[in-house]
């Protein structure tokens, strides 16, 4: 079986989930229907229904796709750049790439028709929160902490906690409207998060360059994993015929 999400997706399993993203961004995931997809894509609504049974799994395809992509955006430029690995450095760079793009913006800024979809697909929803930047960053902790790239004064669990509430902030302060109204002009997210980031879990003296490409290489090791979980549980969910 090979699955739309993955690189080799078929022609037309691009051209739906293609189409899909332009309609859900227009109209948002309630109005569209597999009518409007299949219209969009140029293809008939049997030929949708031979990837995906049905709407929901279509949409957790897109969601999917996405994450992937996002993911695969991370760790390309951790792979050109082992450095981006510090903390101070990585927290802003998984924040950044998951709102630079309409819809990753709309799932992590909790869009309520997504958050209902997910919540009528528990294993989804458990599958995707691993992508989640607070989450992704609590999953390397121990990589850091182990490569003398973030101190060991402290507790794992106090400072995955602690990172976690201090991501999800800087997320609904960049997704929320109200909230980035409030963020005054000449000052710069990014930056405010780094210090906040650096002065929270890095030591006081700075990780070796051979430990930080060590920390580096299992970092994009931990990601590969995820993304490998989210294309494995979506290919569960599809028919995924290969284009003849």
């Amino acid at each position: 079986m090979v699955s739309p999400i993955q690189a080799n997706e078929p022609t037309k399993a691009r051209r739906i989930l293609d189409a899909t993203r332009e309609l859900v961004l227009e109209h948002g995931i309630r109005k569209v229907t597999i009518a409007d997809i299949a219209r969009q894509a140029g293809v008939g609504k049997g030929t949708l229904y031979l990837y995906w049974s049905n709407k929901e799994e279509l949409l957790l395809g897109l969601f999917g796709r996405e994450l992937i992509a996002e993911l695969g955006r991370v760790a390309k430029a951790l792979d050109a750049e082992p450095d981006l690995v510090r903390p101070r450095r990585l927290a802003p760079l998984m924040i950044r790439t998951a709102i630079d793009r309409p819809l990753p913006r709309h799932l992590h800024a909790g869009d309520v028709d997504t958050l209902r979809l997910l919540a009528h697909n528990g294993a989804t929803s458990e599958v995707f929160a691993r992508a989640a930047p607070s989450a992704l960053a609590a999953a390397v902790l121990g990589v850091l902490r182990r490569h003398g790239l973030v101190r060991t004064d402290r507790p794992e669990a106090d400072q995955a906690l602690a990172l976690h509430a201090l991501l999800i902030g800087f997320l609904d302060t960049r997704t929320d409207a109200r909230a980035a109204f409030a963020i005054a002009s000449d000052i710069d997210p990014e930056e405010v998060m780094a210090d906040a980031v650096g002065l929270l879990l890095e030591p006081a003296r700075p990780a070796t360059e051979a430990s930080v490409h060590t920390a580096a290489a299992e970092v994009l090791s931990t990601f590969d994993q995820v993304r490998a979980n989210i294309a494995e549980h979506l290919a569960s969910l599809e028919n995924a015929p290969v284009d003849p």
